[in-house]
């Protein structure tokens, strides 16, 4: 009892010493406010992987083939693709193996791979069983590709990696490293999540820092010569870091990790 009153009190400890997380309504303002006065930067950013990272589902965003090459059978398993009135659909088998017809809300990636996302209820934002190879331009089953262990079968509807269960899970296992400021809102007595985030993106205050602060000062400093006369100091340079804290930076999402505690900043 004596060790368990004092690991009840470490934790207590240090969950009443642990940092207060960022604010995202009030400290980030989002990749638009960067454009604001950074376009060419902004259109620079426009280029890369890291604005592409997560899209919704449009026309202009999707490339997988949802009208033509739209049927994928694996190991027995048949998803249909299709696209009605500017809507994306796919129609797969369920964990109770009856099929279903899911709309694509959200995309991730667009250059070598594109997945697409849809919402169960609960808000539950599932990675669904099929993915699109933009290079060869053909459709994939996960267990086919790089993230999912390679396989020649179907997971099995009771596998934790089947596209409806958590392994899947867009708010459990991708929201860190495909959107910007994401607060997953998770309910463990309703099993429910309601997900929020800055940007659908990799945008500017990934890698820079929370934005309002620079914001401020800026606006200060064009009225006030003296705020003029400092210097801002509320971002991060990316110029100024060292070789191992560049890696640190960036390794924040190009490695593989395990999330210990939201917020986190090398």
């Amino acid at each position: 009892m004596k060790k368990v009153s004092a690991m009840l009190w470490i934790v207590g400890v240090c969950l009443a010493c642990k940092p207060a997380q960022p604010d995202v309504s009030t400290e980030f303002v989002g990749v638009e406010g960067c454009a604001s006065c950074h376009m060419e930067a902004y259109q620079k950013w426009q280029r890369t992987t890291h604005a592409t990272s997560m899209q919704e589902a449009t026309p202009q965003t999707v490339k997988g083939d949802f009208t033509k090459d739209n049927v994928y059978t694996f190991g027995g398993v048949t998803s249909t693709m299709s696209l009605q009135d500017g809507r994306y659909f796919i129609t797969t088998p369920g964990a109770d193996g009856s099929q279903g017809t899911h709309e694509v809300l959200y995309t991730i990636g667009d250059r070598d791979t594109q997945w697409y996302i849809t919402e169960l209820p609960g808000g539950h934002l599932q990675i669904l069983p099929v993915y699109f190879d933009v290079r060869r331009n053909t459709w994939y089953n996960p267990v086919e590709g790089i993230i999912a262990s390679p396989s020649e079968q179907p997971l099995d509807p009771g596998d934790i990696s089947f596209w409806m269960h958590f392994g899947r899970n867009w708010s459990a296992q991708c929201f860190d490293c495909h959107a910007s400021q994401i607060e997953v809102n998770y309910d463990p007595d309703a099993g429910t999540y309601d997900s929020r985030w800055v940007d659908l993106s990799i945008n500017c205050e990934t890698c820079h820092g929370p934005g309002q602060g620079h914001v401020a000062f800026w606006e200060r400093a064009l009225t006030d010569a003296e705020a003029a006369s400092m210097q801002d100091t509320s971002l991060v340079d990316l110029k100024t870091l060292t070789a191992e804290q560049s890696v640190e930076h960036c390794a924040q999402c190009h490695a593989t990790k395990r999330i210990l505690k939201l917020g986190y900043r090398p």
